[in-house]
């Protein structure tokens, strides 16, 4: 029996369950498809596709060399995969399950049923399934090209310290962390100047899958210390509960100025400034710079829940919808965090300040921080640096204030009252975890 095997956001050929099973089975047309309703989303960037081109790359050379190469299309899955079966004889399609999905598999599930066409979806971590070592291909299959940002509808998106797409790319990171990096400091160092070493740094590689958790667990045990290989397991066990929910649709939510100014690297707030900026040029921040950057946003801002979102989101390499809205609805109902102090606590000397935030050079180092309280800040604020957007003390009384009333004789957590963002319920467990570390 001729199989399809789709890959969505498992773009791997080692533990990927789907292509074992599909293996078994006869011979295999592995398929990617670019579907222009997930990249028009309004939280999806160039940022985002260009990962995932670097990662199809090598995809295909990695089913190539097993014998089967990858068939690349774009256009709406409901359309491509039932033509792709239809030409090919096809009668069967395996995949991993995705949770954020689930609405629109369903409504895929019912157009392959129409066609005779059945669709088994696996978790990705379906056990007892051996990699294939060889593939027999699907005969007439033709590859197709990686088609370019700009024909999925997304604008030029520069980020000039990105991580490198690709699963080798990824297997060197955590190479680096499990023999050295992950032996020397905290993990996830609060500090924006040692995140980069202490952190795996590995998130958007499981986000789009070119490692699978199995894979990183695997490899935790050994040189590092017990300590590091808890904290990590801890994350990885969050992030997977935090997988089970499923998002729903989001329309556009457009940027107010002050949003907008803030998404640059602009709110006149020395610290926060500085990781935005560094966000905006790497796609990648820790997760309690993450944290701190949707607080200043929704709390001292007061941003709109979705807008909030969707900009950050268009930001980080390694969005995973099924994760990241749970995060940010977390923060929009924890206390607000102080950007000041934590500027204060986690760059006290304010070299992450001064590398990001160049137009501080002349402010002393008392007053970095804090540069409105210095006397000679006339010659930088309001010229070559802004303004506070918000007074930042009374914001924090403010949204402290907000909070308190907010939580004022409940007995259990609150979720935030804000209907507008993604609504979520249980699924299955999703394998592709965002691990902001």
């Amino acid at each position: 029996m001729d199989v399809l095997v789709w890959f969505r956001s498992d773009l791997r050929v080692s533990d990927h369950p789907a292509l074992s099973r599909a293996a078994t089975l006869g011979a295999v047309l592995p398929v990617f498809v670019a579907d222009p309703q997930d990249w028009a989303a309004p939280a999806a960037s160039g940022r985002h596709w260009a990962f995932v081109a670097a990662a199809l790359t090598e995809l295909g050379e990695d089913l190539a060399r097993l014998g089967a190469p990858l068939s690349l299309r774009q256009g709406a899955a409901a359309e491509v995969l039932p033509r792709l079966c239809r030409a090919r004889g096809i009668r069967h399609i395996v995949s991993h399950r995705r949770a954020w999905t689930a609405p629109r598999d369903a409504a895929l599930r019912r157009v392959l049923e129409a066609e005779g066409i059945t669709w088994e979806e696996l978790s990705e971590e379906t056990p007892g399934l051996a990699p294939p070592e060889r593939l027999t291909p699907v005969e007439g299959a033709v590859a197709g090209l990686i088609p370019p940002a700009r024909s999925l509808g997304l604008k030029d998106d520069p980020c000039p310290f990105a991580q490198g797409g690709g699963r080798r790319a990824g297997l060197q990171l955590l190479e680096s962390f499990v023999t050295g990096r992950g032996t020397q400091a905290p993990v996830g160092s609060l500090s924006p100047l040692a995140g980069e070493r202490s952190s795996l740094r590995l998130s958007a590689f499981l986000t789009w899958g070119l490692l699978s958790q199995a894979e990183l667990r695997a490899a935790l045990p050994g040189a590092l210390p017990p300590e590091v290989v808890k904290a990590v397991t801890a994350r990885l066990n969050a992030r997977r509960r935090a997988g089970q929910l499923e998002g729903g649709a989001q329309p556009a939510a457009p940027l107010t100025a002050a949003l907008a100014a803030f998404s640059e690297g602009r709110s006149g707030l020395p610290f926060a400034d500085a990781l935005m900026r560094y966000l905006r040029a790497t796609g990648w921040v820790n997760a309690h710079a993450r944290s701190l950057l949707a607080s200043v946003a929704l709390h001292h801002l007061g941003a709109e829940f979705s807008a909030t979102g969707q900009m950050l989101a268009r930001l980080l390499s390694d969005y995973d919808p099924a994760i990241f809205w749970f995060q940010l609805q977390k923060v929009a109902a924890a206390r607000p965090l102080d950007p000041l102090r934590a500027g204060e606590t986690f760059d006290p000397e304010g070299r992450f300040i001064r590398r990001w935030c160049p137009e501080l050079a002349a402010v002393p180092q008392a007053h970095l921080h804090r540069p409105w309280r210095w006397s000679g800040a006339g010659s930088v604020l309001g010229r070559r640096y802004p303004e506070p957007l918000a007074d930042p003390q009374k914001a924090l009384r403010e949204a402290a204030a907000l909070h308190r009333l907010r939580l004022r004789d409940e007995t259990e957590f609150a979720v935030i009252e804000d209907p507008r963002p993604f609504l979520f319920s249980p699924r299955a467990p999703n394998a592709q975890l965002t691990l902001d570390l």
